[in-house]
């Protein structure tokens, strides 16, 4: 990754040059890469957990405030969000066949 200094006469860039080169930033610190066609397989299995995340993600909403809270409470021994062990469990409930909890293991 080349960083730089300047780019195209300008202080700031950022986006592609045709298909070729991506000029961003990260972390501050101007940078220049080689562009790279995403991808994004389309697996019966891959749009099966996205609904799962998707899923998760509704449901987090759907949580009063105090289960919430206790979701906050119980992440912060694994060093996560409480809305990332949320959507964890969720998505290993799911996968396993089992109802999501609302409640964080006691």
């Amino acid at each position: 990754m080349a960083r730089t200094r300047g780019p195209l006469f300008s202080l700031d860039a950022s986006g592609a040059v045709r298909d070729v080169i991506v000029y961003s930033k990260w972390k501050g610190r101007q940078y220049v890469r080689g562009w790279s066609q995403p991808y994004q397989p389309r697996t019966d299995l891959q749009v099966v957990q996205r609904a799962y995340f998707t899923q998760s993600n509704w449901g987090w909403h759907d949580l009063t405030g105090d289960q919430q809270a206790a979701w906050d409470t119980y992440a912060k021994g694994f060093e996560m969000s409480g809305w990332n062990k949320y959507c964890s469990a969720y998505i290993a409930a799911r996968r396993g066949g089992y109802t999501p909890p609302s409640e964080p293991p006691s």
